[in-house]
């Protein structure tokens, strides 16, 4: 619980079975003043052949399954299960956060039009906890959404939080590697507050399914530079399967007469079906244009 409102963390996983009952124990124990952070604790297995789902449920999470490979599909699983309103709080399942860190992300998530990103810095970096294809791949990624759209990023970082609103509204949909840069290049391009706070990371436990290996290297990077170029000419379509037929719950997000959305936002909210836009009387579109 923050603020009033409900958290849940999403952690995809696949063959974590040496780290995940420690990530799952530590977002399970974490507190403020003793109240617990997370309300929810949901752990996707992505067709994992080890004791991944056992250990995360012997540790306190609630345990989805997602048999069709895919960090975005495992992630949108995930979600189904959040509660309304909540704020969602992604996390890896490869026991590199560090968990007493996040409560940092949770005070610079002011409202639904902010997405908070951990950011990896060199100085907070455990040596040899990012490969050099990691360190040179978000650098690239980061130095073009900064070309793209003009504004501060240095981190694709995995560790990230926001709101359910927020995230329905930006109608993610990449179901792989894309993920997290679909989520982040959305907000830069509509106009979201991004902010990065500084993270520490160590070397994850276990191999990387990703930048482990070649194949997975390549893969991720084809994925991430898609998906941003993608974003950039606008070529996502409306999804086949939306927030609503996956079983999401869809929120509402209600402006405040003192709160201005961007309009980017606000048309991509009302163009899809995953979020409604409620405004208050004076505040309605239809009211300003006879007014003005």
């Amino acid at each position: 619980m923050y603020q009033g409102k409900k958290v849940a963390a999403i952690i995809p996983a696949f063959n974590e079975a040496l780290s995940i009952g420690l990530v799952v124990g530590e977002l399970v124990a974490l507190d403020r003043n003793g109240v617990s952070v997370f309300d929810q604790v949901i752990v996707c297995d992505n067709a994992s052949t080890d004791a991944t789902a056992q250990i995360a449920a012997d540790a306190g999470a609630m345990v989805v399954y997602e048999p069709k490979a895919g960090y975005g599909r495992a992630c949108m699983r995930a979600l189904a299960e959040v509660a309304p309103n909540s704020i969602v709080v992604f996390v890896d399942g490869d026991y590199s956060v560090l968990t007493d860190e996040i409560p940092s992300l949770l005070q610079k998530l002011s409202d639904t039009n902010t997405l908070i990103i951990g950011s990896r810095g060199n100085s907070g970096c455990e040596p040899g906890a990012m490969t050099p294809q990691q360190i040179f791949g978000n650098r690239l990624a980061s130095w073009l959404m900064r070309k793209l759209w003009h504004r501060q990023t240095t981190d694709l970082g995995p560790l990230r939080a926001l709101h359910m609103e927020t995230l329905c509204v930006l109608d993610m949909q990449e179901p792989t590697y894309g993920w997290t840069m679909e989520m982040q290049a959305k907000a830069l391009k509509s106009g979201l507050a991004v902010v990065e706070v500084p993270v520490s990371t160590r070397k994850r436990l276990g191999k990387s399914k990703v930048s482990g290996t070649w194949r997975g290297t390549f893969g991720a990077g084809w994925g991430i530079l898609s998906t941003l170029g993608r974003v950039w000419l606008g070529r996502y379509q409306p999804p086949t399967t939306t927030y609503r037929s996956a079983g999401i719950r869809t929120p509402v997000i209600r402006v405040r007469r003192d709160q201005t959305l961007s309009q980017d936002l606000v048309q991509g909210a009302e163009a899809s079906d995953s979020v409604q836009v409620r405004y208050p009387r004076t505040k309605a579109p239809s009211d300003q244009r006879k007014t003005g």
